[in-house]
């Protein structure tokens, strides 16, 4: 007779298993298990010394975040992780969201030739993802990444002007999107 603790264990692994093929290991929906230590030490940013996971499901997204402390705190990177819930129900999807996002109206507003309008300070990436964009502020800017169904939120700090963080946010990006 199986106890309890063992039930448990069994029907949380049974998705998974359900999911994953022999020659296929079972997708990560954690953000944090996207990216490694060394990979991030790889790019320049430091050594993690902690790394803060947090996971939010509303509107029919599970967004999935870790924010990987480094010293000093200014060089921290945070990457954000969003997917479909699994309780989605025909909620809208992460490619959706991405479309309301950074191309509000586009099928009224693309008329025979008319070039697409974009929010200034959108800088197009080319060579990750299907599509992404650089979205520069103050402290330095995010890479926002579209693969498949999911979407990629990527924040490296540290050193350099944004075109460097730019280009360390798009390593780590690719390094993530490996793993999905």
């Amino acid at each position: 007779m199986l106890g309890f603790a063992t039930l448990a264990v069994l029907a949380v692994l049974a998705p998974v298993r359900a999911t994953a093929t022999a020659s296929e290991p079972p997708v990560s929906r954690e953000a944090c298990a996207l990216l490694t230590p060394a990979e991030i030490r790889a790019v320049g940013a430091g050594a993690v010394r902690n790394r803060k996971p947090t996971s939010v499901s509303q509107g029919g997204l599970a967004v999935s975040q870790c924010f990987f402390e480094i010293e000093p705190f200014a060089s921290s990177v945070s990457l954000e992780v969003t997917r479909r819930a699994a309780s989605n129900g025909g909620s809208r999807s992460p490619r959706e969201r991405w479309r309301e996002i950074f191309h509000p109206d586009a099928s009224s507003r693309k008329t025979a030739g008319e070039p697409e309008e974009r929010a200034p300070g959108l800088e197009p990436v080319s060579g990750v993802g299907e599509e992404a964009f650089w979205i520069p502020n103050r402290v330095g800017g995010a890479l926002y990444v579209l693969q498949g169904d999911v979407s990629l939120r990527l924040s490296v700090g540290g050193k350099g002007d944004a075109p460097a963080r730019r280009e360390r946010s798009k390593i780590l990006a690719q390094k993530a999107l490996e793993k999905l």
